[in-house]
């Protein structure tokens, strides 16, 4: 099955050093809207970039592995 709709939550402005993760909230919106795509029918995949530390430069990357 191929990706449909890849959802993006960029890092936030406040920078906290790598293992300080501690009180980052999951993008809740972002999961509501993954969670009504799929119902609609489509494939979804939903990528939180600081927690999973991915950087912009990554993302020409991944897009071509989540084809």
């Amino acid at each position: 099955m191929s990706l449909d709709v890849l959802l993006l939550s960029p890092p936030s402005v406040v920078f906290r050093p790598r293992g300080e993760e501690k009180g980052m909230l999951p993008p809740l919106g972002l999961g509501y809207l993954a969670a009504a795509l799929e119902q609609a029918g489509y494939s979804v995949d939903l990528i939180d970039m600081q927690p999973e530390g991915v950087r912009g430069s990554d993302l020409a990357r991944i897009l071509q592995e989540r084809k």
